[in-house]
């Protein structure tokens, strides 16, 4: 499936997360819209080097197969935005909520990565060594 046509979550997904989603306000159909906007950027940035090897016919996102698995951490980015969002000061309710649902992104984010499978050689096949492979840590180079 092409990436732009990829759905990572719904309100019904955050809801279940979050019951009181719906009433935090306007801007949550915005929010899934940049979390996953947000999400992709992350998977781009870590790919870049792949991306240069496929070539631009290819988008190195829709090498994914199932991207089913990032929609925990997308319900939390969601809900991350949406706190905010609504933030007024950084001692605030939706200060605390917004820190804590950034935590639980976190922490999902590394879990769903590390199960993501890539069609790295884009044979439309997911072989082993395709399975489970995505490192999503930090690499430190030195200058250059």
């Amino acid at each position: 499936m092409a990436w732009a046509a990829t759905v990572l979550c719904v309100d019904a997904d955050v809801l279940e997360i979050e019951p009181t989603w719906v009433d935090w306000g306007a801007y949550r159909s915005d929010a899934i819209i940049l979390a996953k906007r947000k999400i992709e950027n992350r998977l781009r940035y870590r790919f870049r080097a792949l991306q240069v090897t496929i070539g631009d016919a290819t988008d190195v996102l829709d090498l994914i197969d199932n991207p089913e698995v990032l929609k925990d951490s997308a319900c939390y980015m969601t809900l991350f935005l949406c706190a905010n969002a609504n933030k007024i000061s950084s001692e605030d309710i939706w200060a605390t909520r917004a820190k804590d649902y950034r935590l639980d992104f976190e922490e999902e984010w590394s879990q769903a990565v590390a199960m993501l499978k890539v069609d790295w050689d884009e044979s439309g096949d997911i072989s082993d060594d395709e399975k489970y492979t995505v490192d999503m840590t930090a690499t430190l180079t030195r200058g250059g």
